[in-house]
Parts: C-alpha cells; sequence; structure tokens
C-alpha cells in the first residue's frame, strides 16, 4: 500500500469513468499503468448523491487486475463491509463521521484481511481520530466536500495533509499512506505532495474526458507533476 520513496500512487475514480463501457474503461487505464481503482459509494444519505452500487463494484472486481479501493459515503457502513470482503476488494475506505462506532468498525474491517481505510471531511479535526490511527493503512484527506465530482479545492487542505503527515510521524506510523480526493489535477497535485499526499484520487479535473486513448499520456503527464515533490 504504502507508495514506493519518490512515487505517489495514482487511483482513478471510477464515479467518472464511462458507466456504458466500463470494460474498455478498466482495459485503457490498466494498459496506462494506473495503480488503482477508487470507487465511490454513495448512499443520498450520508451524502446527497448516488453513485456507484455494489453490483457495479462486483462487476469491477471480476474486470480489474489491480487493486480496488471503496470509498463508502454511506449512513450505515457496517452494513456493507461483509459483502465487500466477498467481492475481494483490497481497501475499504470509511468515514469517521458515518458511524457513533468506529473502533469497531475498523477492526471490523481488519479482521477480514482487507486493508482500512480512514476518511475525514474537510470540517474534521485530523487529530481527532488519532486514537485509531495504528487500525488504519489510509487515511484520506478529504479536498472537497463529499458527495460531487467537479468541486473546487478548498484552500486549508494542504495544511491538513501537512497536519496528518506530522500527526503519522508522532505516532510513529510511517507505513500509512496518505490520500487525497477531491479536485486533484496539475494544479493541485505538486502542494498536495509536498505537503505529504502519497496517494491522488484522480476524477474529472485530471484523468477522466479526454479519450481513453490519452490515458497513458496523462497519467505519464500527472506523475511526473507528482514527483516534483515525490520525495516529501
Amino acid at each position: 500500500m504504502t507508495a514506493i520513496a519518490g512515487n505517489v500512487l495514482m487511483n482513478a475514480s471510477m464515479m467518472c469513468a464511462d458507466p456504458m463501457h466500463l470494460g474498455h474503461e478498466v482495459d485503457a487505464l490498466v494498459g496506462a499503468g494506473i495503480d488503482m481503482f477508487h470507487c465511490d459509494v454513495m448512499d443520498g444519505v450520508f451524502v446527497p448523491n448516488i453513485t456507484l452500487g455494489l453490483y457495479q463494484i462486483e462487476a469491477l472486481s471480476k474486470l480489474s487486475t489491480v487493486p480496488i479501493e471503496v470509498h463508502l459515503m454511506v449512513s450505515k457502513p457496517e452494513d456493507y463491509v461483509e459483502t465487500l470482503a466477498d467481492y475481494g476488494v483490497a481497501i475499504i475506505t470509511v468515514h469517521a463521521e458515518s458511524t457513533r462506532h468506529l473502533s469497531r468498525l475498523l477492526h471490523s474491517i481488519k479482521k477480514r484481511g482487507i486493508r482500512v481505510g480512514l476518511s475525514l471531511n474537510p470540517a474534521t479535526p485530523v487529530t481527532s481520530v488519532k486514537d485509531v490511527m495504528h487500525l488504519v493503512d489510509l487515511l484520506q484527506i478529504m479536498t472537497v466536500d463529499p458527495g460531487f465530482a467537479g468541486q473546487a479545492f478548498l484552500t486549508r487542505s494542504n495544511e491538513r495533509v501537512a497536519e496528518a503527515r506530522t500527526m503519522l510521524e508522532e505516532l510513529g506510523l510511517h507505513d500509512v499512506t496518505i490520500q487525497v480526493d477531491g479536485s486533484i489535477n496539475t494544479t493541485t497535485i505538486p502542494d498536495v505532495v509536498a505537503s505529504g499526499a502519497k496517494s491522488l484520487v484522480l476524477g474529472s479535473s485530471s484523468l477522466f474526458g479526454v479519450g481513453t486513448d490519452h490515458y497513458e499520456e496523462r497519467i505519464i503527464e500527472l506523475r511526473k507533476v507528482a514527483g516534483l515533490h515525490g520525495t516529501n
């Protein structure tokens, strides 16, 4: 999970892919060198939108040869863990704000042999999850309010990424990967990587919309941009 020193993971946000040609999208992204698939599941309750459902995740799990991360933006994440485990996903990322019993939820993911992701909304203090970080493999800092693609990058996000990096260093948790999600593109990548991000969720503002024939050159471009500060 942890990026190799000097590298940054490229994670494609599949809510931005063409749902009518999922197999073609997957093949093109894998051929272009994508590192992971990021799948947003929204229930219209925790966030005001509905995106990928479990059937789409199951279909993707049968097509994909790269790891799948499922980002649960739902009001009852506990109800999804067992099914996603059966699909063989690599990471389940849950929101700290979505459950009263966060430690129990993270343990339930971990005991199934799945890597644990923890996501924080922009208004949630980074240090509020300090006591459960020993259970976490990936800490996701939302750089927009969750729910919709195409939003503007929130300016304080870089400070929050840096704060997360400092917290992890103080806890001695050097293997936890910091991921950023929301309006990640060639403009915002240098600063988020310099602040400590090692995994980038790539959506409509950076990867999709250029046509599948151009995914490889776009990912190469994004890796070069991230590499400007890749050793931080």
